[in-house]
Protein backbone atom coordinates (compact mmCIF):
# COMPACT_ATOMS: atom_id res chain seq x y z
CA UNK A 1 0.00 0.00 0.00
CA UNK A 2 1.06 3.64 -1.07
CA UNK A 3 0.52 6.27 1.56
CA UNK A 4 0.72 9.96 -0.08
CA UNK A 5 1.40 13.39 2.12
CA UNK A 6 1.39 16.84 1.66
CA UNK A 7 4.32 18.99 3.34
CA UNK A 8 3.85 22.67 2.65
CA UNK A 9 6.62 25.76 2.99
CA UNK A 10 6.96 28.15 4.84
CA UNK A 11 6.53 32.11 4.68
CA UNK A 12 8.85 34.24 7.43
CA UNK A 13 6.37 37.29 7.80
CA UNK A 14 9.06 38.63 10.21
CA UNK A 15 12.91 37.42 11.18
CA UNK A 16 15.17 38.85 13.21
CA UNK A 17 18.64 37.78 14.73
CA UNK A 18 19.27 38.39 18.56
CA UNK A 19 22.35 36.90 19.31
CA UNK A 20 24.81 33.50 18.90
CA UNK A 21 24.68 29.97 20.27
CA UNK A 22 26.74 27.25 21.49
CA UNK A 23 28.38 25.27 18.33
CA UNK A 24 28.09 28.55 15.61
CA UNK A 25 24.51 29.06 15.26
CA UNK A 26 22.67 32.20 15.49
CA UNK A 27 19.43 32.80 18.02
CA UNK A 28 16.51 34.06 15.95
CA UNK A 29 13.10 35.23 16.84
CA UNK A 30 10.76 34.64 13.56
CA UNK A 31 7.54 34.51 12.76
CA UNK A 32 6.61 31.54 10.66
CA UNK A 33 3.48 30.99 8.72
CA UNK A 34 2.78 28.16 6.74
CA UNK A 35 1.33 28.39 2.79
CA UNK A 36 -0.22 26.58 0.74
CA UNK A 37 2.62 25.44 -1.59
CA UNK A 38 3.63 21.73 -0.96
CA UNK A 39 6.47 18.85 -1.66
CA UNK A 40 4.57 15.67 -2.26
CA UNK A 41 5.31 12.47 -0.50
CA UNK A 42 4.46 8.85 -1.93
CA UNK A 43 5.68 6.92 1.31
CA UNK A 44 5.71 2.48 0.94
CA UNK A 45 6.82 0.54 4.44
CA UNK A 46 9.72 -1.66 3.80
CA UNK A 47 12.57 -3.51 5.26
CA UNK A 48 14.97 -0.83 4.43
CA UNK A 49 15.28 2.88 4.39
CA UNK A 50 15.65 4.24 0.67
CA UNK A 51 14.52 8.00 -0.47
CA UNK A 52 14.55 9.06 -3.62
CA UNK A 53 14.08 13.36 -4.25
CA UNK A 54 15.20 14.30 -8.07
CA UNK A 55 18.49 16.34 -7.57
CA UNK A 56 19.63 15.09 -3.67
CA UNK A 57 21.56 12.51 -3.25
CA UNK A 58 19.58 10.21 -0.66
CA UNK A 59 22.83 10.87 1.99
CA UNK A 60 22.57 14.46 1.89
CA UNK A 61 18.45 14.37 1.91
CA UNK A 62 17.52 15.59 4.90
CA UNK A 63 14.05 13.29 5.07
CA UNK A 64 16.79 10.50 4.77
CA UNK A 65 18.41 11.84 7.92
CA UNK A 66 14.92 12.14 9.96
CA UNK A 67 14.12 8.17 8.44
CA UNK A 68 17.31 7.58 9.74
CA UNK A 69 16.99 9.07 13.45
CA UNK A 70 13.61 8.21 13.71
CA UNK A 71 14.25 4.26 14.37
CA UNK A 72 17.15 4.92 15.83
CA UNK A 73 15.67 6.43 18.60
CA UNK A 74 12.29 4.50 18.40
CA UNK A 75 14.77 1.29 18.57
CA UNK A 76 11.77 -0.21 15.79
CA UNK A 77 13.20 -2.16 13.19
CA UNK A 78 11.73 -1.71 9.78
CA UNK A 79 12.29 0.63 7.01
CA UNK A 80 10.47 3.10 4.32
CA UNK A 81 10.86 3.87 1.11
CA UNK A 82 9.65 7.32 0.33
CA UNK A 83 9.77 9.23 -3.42
CA UNK A 84 9.62 12.81 -2.82
CA UNK A 85 7.83 15.11 -5.91
CA UNK A 86 9.20 18.53 -5.12
CA UNK A 87 6.75 21.45 -5.14
CA UNK A 88 8.89 23.54 -3.09
CA UNK A 89 11.69 25.26 -4.45
CA UNK A 90 15.28 23.82 -3.42
CA UNK A 91 17.65 26.60 -1.86
CA UNK A 92 14.55 29.42 -2.00
CA UNK A 93 14.28 30.63 2.13
CA UNK A 94 10.64 28.64 2.33
CA UNK A 95 11.96 25.22 3.99
CA UNK A 96 11.72 22.72 1.32
CA UNK A 97 14.27 19.94 2.52
CA UNK A 98 12.58 20.78 6.54
CA UNK A 99 9.52 20.12 5.22
CA UNK A 100 10.24 16.78 3.68
CA UNK A 101 12.16 15.97 7.04
CA UNK A 102 8.66 16.79 8.78
CA UNK A 103 7.02 15.15 6.68
CA UNK A 104 8.89 11.46 6.98
CA UNK A 105 9.16 12.20 10.59
CA UNK A 106 5.02 12.64 10.74
CA UNK A 107 4.53 9.90 8.79
CA UNK A 108 6.96 7.26 9.96
CA UNK A 109 5.36 8.02 13.63
CA UNK A 110 1.87 7.23 12.08
CA UNK A 111 2.76 4.60 9.91
CA UNK A 112 4.94 2.73 12.79
CA UNK A 113 1.45 3.38 15.62
CA UNK A 114 3.32 6.60 17.63
CA UNK A 115 6.04 5.63 19.60
CA UNK A 116 6.77 9.51 19.90
CA UNK A 117 4.41 12.06 21.86
CA UNK A 118 4.26 15.32 19.14
CA UNK A 119 6.33 16.59 21.87
CA UNK A 120 8.70 14.09 21.30
CA UNK A 121 8.68 14.44 17.90
CA UNK A 122 9.12 17.71 17.93
CA UNK A 123 12.49 17.15 19.60
CA UNK A 124 13.74 15.16 17.15
CA UNK A 125 13.12 17.23 14.61
CA UNK A 126 14.43 19.75 16.14
CA UNK A 127 17.90 17.77 16.29
CA UNK A 128 17.55 17.34 12.13
CA UNK A 129 17.17 21.15 10.89
CA UNK A 130 15.69 24.26 13.00
CA UNK A 131 12.41 24.65 10.85
CA UNK A 132 11.47 21.03 10.95
CA UNK A 133 10.02 21.33 14.53
CA UNK A 134 7.15 24.64 12.78
CA UNK A 135 6.49 22.54 9.77
CA UNK A 136 5.33 19.38 11.70
CA UNK A 137 2.84 21.27 13.04
CA UNK A 138 1.71 24.65 10.88
CA UNK A 139 -0.53 27.34 10.98
CA UNK A 140 1.45 30.81 12.74
CA UNK A 141 3.73 30.33 15.24
CA UNK A 142 6.72 32.53 16.83
CA UNK A 143 10.11 30.71 16.98
CA UNK A 144 12.65 31.15 18.96
CA UNK A 145 16.18 29.31 19.95
CA UNK A 146 17.09 28.00 16.59
CA UNK A 147 13.81 27.74 15.88
CA UNK A 148 12.63 24.78 17.62
CA UNK A 149 10.67 27.08 20.58
CA UNK A 150 7.50 27.42 19.38
CA UNK A 151 4.08 29.53 19.93
CA UNK A 152 1.22 29.72 18.25
CA UNK A 153 0.44 33.39 17.20
CA UNK A 154 -3.00 34.76 16.10
CA UNK A 155 -3.16 35.95 12.18
CA UNK A 156 -6.10 37.75 11.12
CA UNK A 157 -3.79 38.95 8.07
CA UNK A 158 -4.81 36.77 5.33
CA UNK A 159 -3.97 38.11 2.61
CA UNK A 160 -2.39 36.18 -0.96
CA UNK A 161 1.35 36.30 -2.03
CA UNK A 162 2.82 35.70 -4.66
CA UNK A 163 6.07 34.30 -4.22
CA UNK A 164 8.51 34.83 -6.88
CA UNK A 165 12.17 33.49 -7.33
CA UNK A 166 15.29 36.04 -8.00
CA UNK A 167 17.76 34.22 -10.58
CA UNK A 168 20.36 33.41 -7.83
CA UNK A 169 21.38 31.03 -4.79
CA UNK A 170 21.74 31.38 -1.53
CA UNK A 171 22.02 28.71 0.89
CA UNK A 172 21.35 29.57 4.41
CA UNK A 173 25.01 28.84 5.89
CA UNK A 174 26.12 31.55 3.47
CA UNK A 175 23.80 33.91 4.46
CA UNK A 176 24.05 33.69 8.09
CA UNK A 177 27.78 33.98 6.97
CA UNK A 178 27.63 37.02 5.10
CA UNK A 179 24.75 38.19 8.33
CA UNK A 180 27.72 38.69 10.19
CA UNK A 181 30.00 41.03 7.90
CA UNK A 182 26.82 43.54 6.93
CA UNK A 183 24.60 43.22 9.60
CA UNK A 184 20.97 43.96 8.62
CA UNK A 185 17.28 45.37 9.85
CA UNK A 186 15.69 43.71 13.00
CA UNK A 187 11.74 45.08 12.82
CA UNK A 188 9.76 45.27 15.48
CA UNK A 189 8.37 42.26 16.40
CA UNK A 190 5.62 43.61 19.29
CA UNK A 191 4.16 45.65 16.46
CA UNK A 192 4.18 43.23 14.30
CA UNK A 193 2.23 40.81 16.42
CA UNK A 194 -0.44 42.85 17.07
CA UNK A 195 -0.97 43.69 13.54
CA UNK A 196 -1.25 40.07 12.66
CA UNK A 197 -3.59 39.60 15.65
CA UNK A 198 -5.79 42.86 14.58
CA UNK A 199 -5.43 41.84 10.86
CA UNK A 200 -3.99 45.30 10.00
CA UNK A 201 -1.98 44.80 7.22
CA UNK A 202 -0.73 48.26 6.73
CA UNK A 203 0.73 48.03 10.27
CA UNK A 204 2.30 44.41 9.70
CA UNK A 205 4.12 45.74 6.91
CA UNK A 206 5.07 48.93 8.14
CA UNK A 207 6.63 46.83 11.09
CA UNK A 208 7.97 43.77 9.85
CA UNK A 209 11.77 43.07 8.73
CA UNK A 210 13.84 39.92 7.37
CA UNK A 211 16.90 40.27 9.03
CA UNK A 212 19.01 38.49 6.43
CA UNK A 213 18.43 40.88 3.11
CA UNK A 214 20.89 43.10 3.27
CA UNK A 215 22.98 40.11 3.69
CA UNK A 216 21.78 37.86 0.98
CA UNK A 217 21.12 41.12 -1.01
CA UNK A 218 25.10 41.31 -1.12
CA UNK A 219 25.21 37.81 -2.55
CA UNK A 220 22.61 37.95 -5.06
CA UNK A 221 21.79 41.26 -6.54
CA UNK A 222 18.63 39.90 -8.38
CA UNK A 223 17.02 39.62 -4.78
CA UNK A 224 17.10 43.58 -4.66
CA UNK A 225 16.06 44.31 -7.88
CA UNK A 226 12.94 41.46 -7.45
CA UNK A 227 11.78 42.97 -4.00
CA UNK A 228 11.61 46.17 -6.18
CA UNK A 229 9.87 44.95 -9.36
CA UNK A 230 7.34 43.57 -6.76
CA UNK A 231 6.50 46.85 -5.14
CA UNK A 232 6.74 49.05 -8.38
CA UNK A 233 2.80 47.10 -9.26
CA UNK A 234 0.07 49.39 -8.19
CA UNK A 235 -1.33 46.82 -6.42
CA UNK A 236 1.05 45.02 -4.47
CA UNK A 237 0.64 46.24 -0.90
CA UNK A 238 4.44 45.70 0.30
CA UNK A 239 7.42 43.28 -0.39
CA UNK A 240 9.58 41.40 1.77
CA UNK A 241 12.47 38.03 1.23
CA UNK A 242 11.36 34.83 2.81
CA UNK A 243 14.08 33.10 5.40
CA UNK A 244 17.57 33.34 3.44
CA UNK A 245 16.11 33.53 0.36
CA UNK A 246 15.94 33.91 -2.81
CA UNK A 247 12.33 33.83 -2.87
CA UNK A 248 10.51 37.56 -2.63
CA UNK A 249 7.22 37.73 -1.22
CA UNK A 250 4.98 40.32 -2.70
CA UNK A 251 1.84 41.03 -0.31
CA UNK A 252 -1.88 41.70 -2.07
CA UNK A 253 -4.99 42.19 -0.95
CA UNK A 254 -6.66 39.11 -2.76
CA UNK A 255 -5.75 36.46 -4.99
CA UNK A 256 -7.05 37.66 -8.08
CA UNK A 257 -4.85 40.92 -7.34
CA UNK A 258 -1.63 38.13 -7.08
CA UNK A 259 -3.05 36.16 -9.98
CA UNK A 260 -2.93 39.71 -12.40
CA UNK A 261 0.51 40.45 -11.56
CA UNK A 262 1.91 36.87 -12.20
CA UNK A 263 2.19 37.29 -15.76
CA UNK A 264 4.92 40.31 -14.96
CA UNK A 265 7.35 37.39 -13.57
CA UNK A 266 6.83 34.21 -15.96
CA UNK A 267 10.11 32.39 -16.87
CA UNK A 268 10.81 31.63 -13.25
CA UNK A 269 8.93 30.36 -10.18
CA UNK A 270 6.22 32.03 -9.37
CA UNK A 271 3.39 30.80 -7.49
CA UNK A 272 0.36 32.40 -5.82
CA UNK A 273 0.14 31.34 -2.12
CA UNK A 274 -2.36 31.79 0.69
CA UNK A 275 -1.75 30.99 4.79
CA UNK A 276 -3.03 27.24 5.40
CA UNK A 277 -3.66 26.24 9.55
CA UNK A 278 -1.89 23.37 8.79
CA UNK A 279 1.59 21.87 6.85
CA UNK A 280 0.60 18.29 6.83
CA UNK A 281 -2.06 17.11 4.83
CA UNK A 282 -2.65 13.23 4.28
CA UNK A 283 -3.94 12.67 0.35
CA UNK A 284 -4.58 9.16 1.31
CA UNK A 285 -3.59 8.47 5.02
CA UNK A 286 -2.73 4.79 7.03
CA UNK A 287 -5.62 2.85 8.38
CA UNK A 288 -4.93 3.36 11.48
Amino acid sequence: MEYILQASAKVNLFLDITGDLPGGFHAVDTLMQSVDLYDTLFLRPAPDIRIDCPGVAQEQNTAFRAARLFFAKSGLAGGIHARIQKGIPFASGMGGSSADAAGLLFALNELFSRPFSPEALSHLGAEIGSDVSFLLRGGCMRCRGRGEELSPVPNAFSPAYLAVRADGFVTAGQAYAAYDRVGGAHGDVDAVLAALAQGDGEAFLAHTATALTDACAALCPAIPATLSRLREDPACLGAFMTGSGSVCIGVYPDKDAAEAARPRFAGGFCAVLQNTPRSLVWAIPPEM
